[in-house]
């Protein structure tokens, strides 16, 4: 396997003919590919991160002869993305030092950017900055978040600090939002805290504007539960304290860091004056920086047709939300309903009755007429030679020989 994928690396040419045919299989592979080859399995991934497809013309989605399906080749070059992210929990358990590689290139500020001394962090001889980036969950298919929570997860589990782990992430990773991703994932701060320590002995990450929440909660998790750690969490902290003068940081910050220690063991004169300044209140808490509020409803075809000035009767509208409700629950894969509970023959029998006084009968309810009767082609209740089982392979039948069939809606 590891040939056949050096070689493919290797052949521009092939790889700009076969794009996102190939680079799906190849993001499936590279958890395999990890613990063998982890440089080829990080070329790989970087193939995979920067293929830019050009061409958008539809390629074959699916092989089926009753309902043929299509994609564009944009489409499929970013389903190997896609794929990436939903392996990357499996990455980091295969070879953590070369996960940690991945999540730098997903998270890589634009090339035009320069270093930031301004917030420098170090790890032995490597010399790293904090700067600002997209925030990882608008990477493309959530890939970033997703690389996000896994590593974090890998990171948590380790029993103290890796040396080669730290090295990327102090060293290439820029991007103080993918920083603020990585540490806020961790639901155990003390622990994510002992494998970041390392990282966060700057000072920068705990002064940084963007990660100054998120490393709080490690400096207390540690601080709580270590004492033999409070000098060199003081020190952490007076560094801060620098960095948060020299680029114009607030008094809260500076007392929400000193909050964080262990009052009874900190010995610096400084950070004892602001304890004492804080009153009998204490220092403030620590909180999040504040984040855009995001409300939500729960939008179904009907709004979509409504937006388009289509109107459906009320009758329609009722059976066709009762069947893509009752089609969500038996595709989601957890239907452990008892059989005589299962509704979509009768709910599918039903609205296609009603679906049939629209003329025309919008795309949108065609697909879901069309969906439903390819899950109930595999339902034991329906039968050949029965009018549901005959409605149900004119439908596929038609289906199959429309000539919009495959086509994306809108």
């Amino acid at each position: 396997m590891s040939a056949a994928i050096e070689r493919l690396l290797e052949d521009d040419r092939a790889l700009s003919h076969w794009g996102g045919s190939v680079l799906s299989g190849l993001a499936m592979a590279l958890v395999r590919l990890m613990p063998v080859a982890p440089g080829l399995a990080y070329r790989a991934a970087s193939v995979i991160l920067t293929f830019n497809e050009t061409r958008d013309e539809n390629v074959p989605l699916s092989r089926s002869v009753m309902v043929p399906m299509h994609e564009s080749r944009r489409q499929q070059a970013g389903h190997s993305i896609y794929t990436l992210g939903q392996a990357f929990s499996a990455l980091c358990s295969a070879d953590l030092h070369t996960a940690s590689k991945i999540f730098c290139d997903i998270s890589e500020l634009p090339p035009t950017r320069e270093s930031s001394p301004a917030w420098p962090l170090s790890f032995g001889d490597v010399q790293g900055w904090l700067g600002f980036g997209a925030y990882p969950v608008t990477t493309r298919h959530r890939i970033g978040e997703l690389a996000a929570h896994a590593l974090s997860a890998a990171l948590t589990r380790l029993a103290e600090p890796d040396a080669d782990v730290l090295s990327d992430l102090v060293g290439r990773l820029h991007n103080a939002m993918a920083w603020d991703a990585l540490i806020a994932a961790s639901d155990n701060a003390h622990d994510l805290g002992v494998a970041l320590l390392p990282a966060l002995d700057s000072g920068a990450l705990l002064a940084h504007p963007v990660t100054h929440a998120a490393s709080a909660h490690l400096l207390a998790a540690l601080s709580g539960a270590d004492p033999a750690l409070a000098n060199q969490l003081e020190d952490i902290v007076l560094r801060a304290y620098d960095l948060l003068d020299a680029n114009g940081g607030s008094q809260h910050t500076k007392d929400v860091l000193v909050g964080c220690l262990n009052r009874d063991l900190v010995t610096s004169p400084v950070l004892q004056a602001r304890l004492a300044a804080t009153g009998p209140g204490g220092p403030p808490p620590i909180s999040r920086r504040p984040e855009p509020i995001v409300t939500s409803r729960s939008v179904t075809i009907f709004d979509g047709l409504a937006e388009q000035g289509i109107v459906i009767e009320q009758t329609v509208q009722a059976a066709g939300r009762a069947l893509s409700e009752e089609l969500g629950i038996v595709r989601g894969g957890n239907d452990t309903r008892p059989e005589h509970e299962r509704q979509l023959p009768t709910l599918f029998e039903e609205a296609d009755a009603l679906f049939a006084t629209c003329s025309p009968l919008p795309a949108e309810l065609a697909k879901l007429r069309v969906e439903a009767a390819a899950t109930l082609s595999h339902d034991s209740r329906v039968t050949p030679d029965t009018p549901l089982g005959d409605r149900i392979f004119g439908i596929m039948r038609e289906s199959a020989q429309s000539p919009d069939t495959g086509n994306f809606i809108g």
